[in-house]
């Protein structure tokens, strides 16, 4: 169970993260910086 918990925090906050960088590298997300 502490796996399975682990995997959900990883997953709860890597893909945010990931999700974040793909915007960053956006150039429209750029321009409204």
């Amino acid at each position: 169970m502490i796996d399975k918990v682990i995997i959900y925090l990883s997953k709860t906050i890597l893909i945010p993260i990931l999700l974040d960088n793909k915007n960053w590298l956006n150039p429209a997300h750029l321009k409204n910086k």
